[in-house]
């Protein structure tokens, strides 16, 4: 199936690239293209509009724990980041 994978950021014990699992799939509109576009709305950023291979445009709303990021998460992120080239 094809589709846009969401992750949870929250600091865990032993946070790597490998060990993150998906906590959401966002489904393409016939579950067989590749999304080629993402884009969230600046004024509401718990809208987020997704434009698939099959030239089909999905709008999701997101619950808030996936739009607003605390600091440990956002310190995770900057982690993965620079343990990204390492992998």
């Amino acid at each position: 199936h094809a589709g846009a994978l969401m992750y949870d950021l929250e600091p865990q014990s032993s946070l790597s690239i490998s060990s993150l699992i998906p906590i959401q799939t966002l489904q393409s509109s016939d579950k067989k293209s590749a999304i080629y576009a993402v884009k969230y709305n600046v004024k509401r950023p718990n809208i987020l509009a997704c434009g698939d291979g099959a030239g089909a445009v999905t709008i999701w709303e997101l619950a808030e724990k996936f739009v607003i990021a605390s600091d440990d998460e956002k310190e995770a992120l900057q982690s993965l980041a620079k343990s990204f080239g390492e992998n």
